[in-house]
């Protein structure tokens, strides 16, 4: 299959395979392997993500064979649905595991204006948002200046400091969102939902995101804007 018959394939179920799809459209080289209805992908290391494979299947039998084409070098696994989970970690040690809930939000959903004012992150506050970043780590601040000069941001500024944040990651979801403490309860959050769910759709991009389970702020915030949960997945890695 060449990639645009990939792409009409993963387009039969959007939702389900969006980050795949963006990941493609992106134009990160892959490999790709089908059996039946049923697919997998191992793309390139690209900034900031180190997990490389994905699977769009809803069969166990189509799973396993799919599995066939795993190697020693297949650690990490990207946003993997939760029933898949148990036959990728058989016999393996893990290293990494987390689970989230996966949302997406409608195009009928009307979102209300932000109630302050919104500007977009200046790349001289990266620093600041890479260190508020649960997953910061030593490579982290050049993808987060990647984020800020290549994708959807928004933020809140206080007499020139910024004080609440969000970005969109490199696989096209809303992630990264913060409120400086002395901030919250102000509805800075919901004003930069709204802004950037705003932008995504004059890009003509669906808004999507997940929310890593016990998030219960975040998983109200989500609910609250109309945002459909699909699905609960899982990011892995193995030793």
């Amino acid at each position: 299959m060449n990639n645009h018959e990939i792409l009409e394939f993963l387009n039969r179920d959007q939702i389900k395979n969006i980050i795949i799809i963006n990941q493609i459209n992106r134009g990160l080289k892959f490999e790709s392997f089908q059996y039946g209805n049923s697919m997998m992908f191992r793309f390139e290391k690209s900034e900031g993500d180190s997990f490389r494979v994905y699977f769009s299947c809803s069969d166990e039998l189509e799973l396993s064979e799919l599995m066939k084409n795993l190697t020693p070098e297949d650690k990490h696994f990207a946003c993997v649905e939760r029933w898949i989970v148990p036959y990728i970690s058989k016999g393996k040690k893990e290293s990494f595991n987390e689970a989230c809930h996966k949302f997406y939000l409608p195009n009928q959903i009307k979102i209300k204006e932000p109630t302050v004012n919104i500007q977009t992150i200046k790349i001289e506050d990266a620093e600041i948002v890479n260190d508020r970043w649960h997953y910061k780590d030593a490579s982290s601040l050049d993808y987060i200046k990647t984020r800020i000069r290549k994708g959807v941001t928004g933020a809140v500024y206080n007499n020139g400091k910024i004080i609440a944040w969000c970005i969109t990651h490199s696989d096209g979801s809303l992630g990264s969102m913060f409120v400086e403490e002395e901030y919250r309860k102000k509805n800075y959050a919901s004003s930069i939902t709204s802004y950037m769910v705003r932008e995504l759709r004059k890009e003509k991009k669906i808004p999507f995101l997940f929310v890593v389970e016990g998030n219960d702020k975040s998983l109200r915030l989500s609910r609250k804007f109309g945002f459909e949960e699909v699905g609960k997945v899982n990011w892995c890695s193995f030793e």
